[in-house]
Parts: structure tokens; C-alpha cells; sequence
């Protein structure tokens, strides 16, 4: 049963999570970039969305990318994901010449709608909630 009945008081209660967050997150990508030459790119943390505020246990923080198997949410930043996820979270990299960039991708399901937000660092940005359009 979840604690919310809107899917604004949700996305409040994420957007509170990730103050607390981002804080390590960016730390632990600095020196991952300072040790690497490059951003941490993160698969989503579950293999669904949670929906309509039900937290789900992550079934995928040791999934990496094909090409990158030491980049996991498990080896790279295990203290960043709480052990039951209310949002999916994954994280994109850009690299344009010296340029860097992260970006943190959040999501949940509600009432049967996708809602993501993107939190973005270097040449990647973007920080407002919005709801997917089904194609």
C-alpha cells in the first residue's frame, strides 16, 4: 500500500530523496572521472518501474553496459541506491571533446503513466518532471 494519494506528493518525496543524494552521486562521479578520464554511465536500477508508490527491492544494481562490465550501480556507487527503490534511476554520460556530462534519469509509473525527471551535470542538463507520451 503506498503512502501517497497524489502522484505530486510522490514526486515531492523523490525530489527530497534526491537532495540527500546527489550530493555523493556527484562526488563519486568527480572521482570517477578524475580516476578514469570519463563519467560513470549506470543501467536502470530495476528491471520495471516502481508504480503508484510502492517501492520495489533493485534487481539490477550489478548490471552493467555491454561494453563497460566494471560500471555497475554495485561496484562503482553502492551507497547511492536505498534498498528498496520508489523510482528507477539510471545515469547517461555525453562526451563532447574535453567536455563532460552526467545525467541522472528518474522514473516511476502512476495510474498507469510513465513520469521521468532528468538531473544534469557538465553538457548535459535538465530538471523539471514531466510525464511520458505514449506513441
Amino acid at each position: 500500500m503506498s503512502d501517497f494519494e497524489t502522484v505530486e506528493q510522490l514526486q515531492q518525496f523523490i525530489d527530497s530523496l534526491m537532495e540527500q543524494q546527489m550530493t555523493f552521486l556527484t562526488q563519486a562521479q568527480e572521482q570517477y572521472l578524475q580516476a578514469n578520464g570519463e563519467y560513470c554511465q549506470l543501467k536502470w536500477v530495476c528491471s520495471t518501474n516502481p508504480a503508484d508508490g510502492n517501492r520495489l527491492i533493485p534487481d539490477q544494481l550489478n548490471v552493467s553496459p555491454s561494453d563497460r562490465p566494471e560500471m555497475s550501480w554495485q561496484s562503482v556507487l553502492g551507497g547511492f541506491i536505498w534498498p528498496q527503490a520508489i523510482a528507477n534511476c539510471r545515469v547517461d554520460v555525453a562526451r563532447r571533446g574535453s567536455d563532460h556530462g552526467w545525467r541522472l534519469w528518474i522514473a516511476f509509473d502512476w495510474g498507469g503513466q510513465t513520469w521521468q525527471k532528468a538531473i544534469g551535470h557538465g553538457i548535459l542538463s535538465g530538471v523539471e518532471w514531466y510525464e511520458l507520451e505514449e506513441e
